[in-house]
């Protein structure tokens, strides 16, 4: 799969159709790990069959982000559930028959988030507060669609537009305090627990550092689901299950490199499946007034880079929990510093993959400098794989120094006592 990946960046046609390739990739990789995982059978009776299970259960998450990313791209810019859209035989027939599998995903998030943090202790704030922005996303988008053409038959289009503009603010906004709050109440709790450790260095066990790398992830998925629009709720259940699905894949013990490979090829897949394209005209330049009606632009740069680079978020919050899952069972004594290795082999690997991307873009943009598409295919791939890999690698240094021990400035600080010391004797 690695050889099959650099075509993509050399040549138009697989930049066109990058998206495909990267859900081929992803199942090439989910069908390799089935594989292993049955050829396994023999000599780990137990664990075989959790890999593959997981394994089966990816292919099957990849299938069907694709099918959603073919939808969002045939919907285009437009929603089909705006009430001033035309009442023409194809919106109204679409929309209905995906309302069960909308209410289903948002109804499944609180859930999610509960299930992913229940097992750590003084996370009820963070469920709280992520349950209360995903009800606001949830009012909002039922505001914007089915509610708003319900009232529309018995009020008028004055009323409604008035109410449906007011409510779009009013939620949007609680929706980005309650994240806050969120991530606030994750950010208490990380330094709490590492107040009450006792001993010389972190002694957290494996269930705390996954609930750490979790709370994150879920604090910013309100945001990044009201970005996305109505289907960004089946977006996040769909990216969160196959991100959970993928570390089991690769199994307690398995290869670093694996698990880089297999994350970088992730985040590609994300990309393509939440309706983008390497492209100017392909960026959702709607999302970043999401609830802002003034122009600002440090604001709706913000909130367009986001969702443009949704996946990578996804994929670097995620990541200190897949590496956990690296861990093979030890001493919760002997815990931490497996982790800490893990997780600094997984970052170093998913970083070097991101960097050969765009040095291979890189090159070939400047290979093919004088070519008739350069301005209209290969220069915005190249823009697109820069500006992700500048926020990939901000995202990974942000994940670090959350999971990083409590004493890991300590020799530094000694090393600067000495020199002090020293300086002031003479």
């Amino acid at each position: 799969p690695r050889a099959l990946a650099a075509p993509s960046r050399l040549s138009n046609s697989f930049i066109v159709a990058e998206g495909d390739v990267a859900h081929f990739l992803l199942a090439t990789f989910a069908a390799t790990r089935l594989a292993e995982a049955l050829s396994s059978a023999h000599e780990n009776r137990e664990g075989w069959r959790s890999r593959g299970a997981a394994a089966a259960c990816l292919l099957a998450c990849n299938a069907a982000l694709q099918a959603l990313g073919a939808t969002w791209v045939k919907g285009g810019a437009l929603d089909e559930s705006d009430p001033r859209l035309p009442d023409d035989g194809a919106g109204q027939s679409s929309f209905p028959a995906r309302v069960p599998a909308l209410l289903a995903a948002f109804a499944a998030l609180p859930w999610m988030c509960s299930r992913a943090l229940a097992r750590a202790e003084g996370t009820r704030g963070t469920r709280v507060a992520v349950s209360a922005a995903l009800a606001a996303v949830g009012l909002r988008v039922l505001f914007s669609g089915t509610g708003i053409k319900t009232l529309a038959r018995v009020t008028g289009w004055r009323v409604v537009d008035a109410f449906a503009a007011r409510a779009d603010v009013a939620l949007a906004r609680c929706a980005y305090a309650a994240s806050l709050l969120a991530a606030a109440a994750s950010a208490k709790r990380r330094k709490t627990s590492r107040g009450s450790l006792s001993g010389d260095g972190d002694t957290s066990s494996r269930s705390e550092t996954v609930a750490t790398a979790r709370a994150a992830m879920w604090s910013a998925m309100p945001v990044l689901v009201m970005l996305a629009g109505e289907r960004g709720a089946l977006w996040g259940v769909l990216a969160v299950t196959q991100a959970s699905f993928l570390a089991r894949a690769v199994g307690s013990g398995g290869d670093d490199a694996t698990l880089a490979w297999g994350w970088y090829v992730m985040t590609s897949q994300l990309f393509f499946a939440g309706g983008h394209r390497c492209a100017f005209d392909g960026l959702h330049f709607a999302c970043a007034f999401t609830g802002f009606s003034e122009f600002n632009f440090f604001v709706m740069g913000t909130l367009l880079a986001v969702n443009t680079w949704s996946g990578n978020i996804i994929a670097c919050a995620s990541l200190p929990a897949a590496a956990a899952e690296l861990v093979p069972e030890t001493p919760e004594k002997s815990f931490p510093n497996a982790f800490q290795s893990s997780l600094a082999r997984a970052c170093l690997g998913y970083s070097l993959m991101q960097n050969v991307g765009l040095l291979v873009s890189t090159a070939f943009v400047a290979l093919e400098r004088r070519h008739l598409m350069v301005w209209a295919i290969f220069a915005p791939k190249f823009a697109f794989e820069a500006c992700g890999m500048v926020m990939g690698e901000a995202l990974l240094a942000s994940a670090a120094a959350r999971h990083a021990p409590r004493d890991a400035s300590g020799p530094i600080r000694a090393r600067r006592g000495a020199r002090f010391e020293r300086g002031a004797a003479r």
